[in-house]
């Protein structure tokens, strides 16, 4: 039989991460801040050629390293008492090893940075208490398929790209001292930007990624009596 892929890769990430986190103003304003820094160490064999033949001669193995510097930051603070803000960016890096191949060229960890702000709102007391906000996301590094304009072959090139945007809205409301409800939804606008070879998709939204999702449950717990402890959920959720 015809043996079109057999690989064995293997990744171990060795790394730290720090973080620090302050605040002021009684609370008021808080500022997170951290780094990771990561040592991604691939050990990948293609063992296609050599099983197909029965010669292990043909087995192509390859280890590499690759770096990977990831800092976030964070600031949340008080606008109203009852009302706070926030802002948030992270970087990161995901080494992705199913899709690499031992004897080629253009080897790196897919990357991505992002952007998240809002609003946490408490009222009534904080029986209703929601946090609203958007996002904007850079996925890049992706392997996509494209071809050598000198040989017209198809090869693996990491220059894919997607960006994700949108809103985002979840709430708990504490309808009763026994009855609360949590509900929200989601906009996602997650558009592929850098496709290689596959230039029909570009501007398309992401695969299994839906544009609009919501959820809505209720919960009922016992405070007292024989079923004291004991809660029943229900819930619909929407893509």
């Amino acid at each position: 039989p015809t043996i079109n892929r057999y690989r064995d890769n293997r990744v171990d990430i060795v790394g730290g991460f720090l973080r620090h986190q302050s605040s002021a103003f009684n609370g008021g304003f808080i500022v997170a801040g951290g780094v990771r820094y990561d040592i991604v160490k691939f050990r990948l064999q293609d063992k296609r050629n050599a099983v197909q033949t029965g010669n292990p001669a043909l087995n192509i193995t390859e280890n590499y390293e690759e770096t990977a510097v990831t800092p976030n930051i964070g600031i949340n603070f008080k606008v109203v008492k009852t009302i706070r803000a926030y802002v948030n960016y992270a970087k990161s890096f995901f080494p992705d090893s199913q899709n690499v191949t031992a004897g080629t060229l253009n080897k790196t960890n897919e990357g991505g940075f992002g952007w998240d702000y809002g609003f946490k709102v408490g009222l009534f007391e904080e029986k209703l208490s929601f946090t609203i906000g958007g996002f904007y996301i850079s996925r890049t590094n992706v392997g996509v398929d494209d071809i050598d304009e000198e040989t017209g072959l198809t090869f693996r090139r990491q220059i894919g790209n997607t960006l994700s945007r949108g809103l985002e809205l979840d709430a708990n409301w504490r309808l009763t001292s026994n009855l609360t409800s949590t509900f929200g939804y989601a906009f996602v606008n997650s558009q592929v930007v850098e496709a290689g070879r596959d230039l029909d998709v570009v501007g398309r939204q992401v695969t299994r990624t839906p544009e609009h999702s919501g959820y809505i449950t209720l919960r009922y717990g016992w405070n007292e009596g024989r079923l004291k402890g004991l809660s029943a959920n229900i819930g619909v959720t929407y893509t």
